[in-house]
């Protein structure tokens, strides 16, 4: 559906920034809880998502998962 930006503030300990655009945001679809999955195109972009960020390394390449949890949108809330 989205994908974040990740940013290294400080990488010998591990910390990143991690961010959803605005327009990445707005652009989000089928998201109440529960999904209507008849109907993705008319959903309200307000409701619960769940993310995970994933680190890859090696080869062959593995995959992590670093984190993962449920981030709630409220679509247009900072705007009048």
């Amino acid at each position: 559906m989205a994908s974040f930006q990740c940013a290294k503030l400080d990488a010998p300990a591990g910390k990143l920034n991690i961010s959803l655009s605005a327009a990445s945001t707005a652009a989000l679809s089928a998201c109440k809880t529960p999904v209507d999955t008849t109907n993705y195109e008319s959903a309200d972009r307000t409701g619960q998502y769940i993310y995970d960020v994933e680190i890859y390394k090696g080869t062959p390449e593995l995959v992590y998962r670093a984190i993962q949890g449920i981030i709630y949108v409220d679509a247009e809330v900072t705007k009048p």
